[in-house]
């Protein structure tokens, strides 16, 4: 049968409603961004998600994707968190039934984080769940970003046997489907700071992330002008607009209308050191 791409109407919808832009987090697939006819920021809840598995500090980890569709994903956690990775192979039966066949990777006596970009009836991911534990993993820890939780999802969850099921905060969650093992991560530092650069439009994020996040992009620009020597051009910006952007901050912090042209206090920007900035006209 014929399947409807929903995601075009919901598109025209927004652009009809009079959007400019449009700020998306971990959509379920990327090309969702080319239904859209005005510009579309994709974030990812990786950060968020990495952050809070890292202080957990699993102890011999592995990640593994509840699908093949999903290996992608999981395998840049299991970059970032320094893990293995295995692969649940399943068949789906129906639109609400799949069945596992295999386990692509070695589980027994490990502590598994199985990641997914959603959990909608939870089927998928619990079912994948009760297979790892029969092969022996250790601990179970379910990820994903939108917990939209539908149908009997909750009660699947309840019976799986998992240590925690850690979800991010995109979709609010009703007091009737709380419980101890689920918890929720906060990302509105994550989507404040985009909108905030956004606003900025310029070069001047960099500032905003601190030095740290500076040298870490100009390390990977370094790298692209090293593989694509078409990258200078972006490099000479760059540089053009990070030394225009330094100077007006330090006008803007220390201006002072009555001392106008005296030299500026210090500022512990850098690291360990002390950079004087001398006022400059306007």
């Amino acid at each position: 049968g014929r399947v409807p791409i929903s995601a075009k109407l919901v598109s025209n919808m927004i652009v009809g409603a009079g959007a400019s832009r449009v700020l998306a987090l971990d959509l379920h697939a990327a090309q969702i961004q080319g239904f859209f006819d005005i510009p579309v920021d994709h974030l990812y809840a990786s950060p968020v998600l990495t952050r809070y598995f890292r202080r957990l500090d699993i102890k011999d980890l592995v990640v593994v994707a509840p699908d093949v569709g999903s290996s992608r994903l999981a395998r840049g956690y299991a970059k970032r968190l320094n893990a293995g990775l295995a692969i649940v192979d399943k068949r789906r039966i129906s639109d609400r039934v799949t069945e596992v066949m295999s386990v692509i990777g070695e589980v027994k006596g490990r502590g598994v984080l199985m990641i997914d970009d959603m959990i909608s009836t939870g089927s998928s991911i619990t079912q994948a769940a009760k297979t790892v534990h029969e092969l022996g993993a250790k601990q179970i820890f379910l990820a994903a970003t939108h917990a939209l939780l539908c149908g009997n999802a909750m009660s699947l969850l309840d019976a799986a046997p998992v240590e925690a099921v850690v979800v991010t905060d995109t979709i609010p969650l009703p007091e009737a489907k709380q419980r101890p093992y689920l918890r929720v991560l906060s990302v509105a530092r994550l989507l404040g700071e985009a909108v905030l650069r956004i606003h900025h439009a310029d070069a001047g994020w960099w500032l905003r992330g601190g030095w740290r996040s500076l040298g870490r992009d100009l390390v990977v620009l370094g790298a692209c002008l090293t593989i694509e020597r078409s990258s200078l051009p972006a490099f000479g910006w760059l540089l053009k607009n990070l030394r225009r952007h330094l100077r007006r901050r330090f006008r803007r912090v220390h201006r002072d209308p009555h001392q106008f042209g005296a030299r500026a206090p210090e500022i512990e920007d850098l690291p360990g050191r002390r950079l004087g900035v001398r006022r400059v006209g306007v």
